[in-house]
């Protein structure tokens, strides 16, 4: 159960860092420092996608016993079992598949495309993150 804390902790904070690193993306739009901002941003996105599904798979696992191991295993099962709704997996399944994008493969257009859903994708996480912890 420590390690289950701990991992929703280090969530918590980490939605915190994505949240400030894409804004402070908007700040540098244009300016000298754009791209690393960006890189930063979508590493912290990683970081985020990580957490969150494994945060989800210990829940589903105390409250329900069942366990899933894999990233859309984790969702769908969270549909299941009614912790997100329909066009929540909808979105979680295409934030997963552009985590996966972004660790297998680096193109600046697919990099600012993701950027631009960033926010989205914080949203729904924290959104679910707080629903799980009330």
């Amino acid at each position: 159960m420590e390690e289950i804390n701990k991992r929703q902790e280090s969530l918590g904070e980490a939605l915190l860092r994505f949240c400030e690193s894409f804004e402070n993306v908007k700040a540098a739009k244009g300016g000298r420092f754009y791209e690393g901002q960006r890189d930063s941003s979508i590493k912290r996105f990683e970081l985020c996608v990580d957490l969150f599904w494994k945060v989800l798979k210990d829940f589903i696992a105390a409250k329900h016993g069942i366990f899933v191991a894999s990233p859309k295993s984790v969702v769908r099962e969270s549909l299941k079992q009614s912790i997100i709704n329909e066009n929540e997996l909808l979105l979680l399944i295409k934030m997963i598949d552009d985590r996966n994008l972004t660790s297998h493969t680096y193109d600046e257009v697919l990099a600012e495309d993701i950027l631009k859903r960033l926010p989205e994708f914080y949203t729904l996480m924290n959104q679910i993150f707080l629903r799980l912890n009330n």
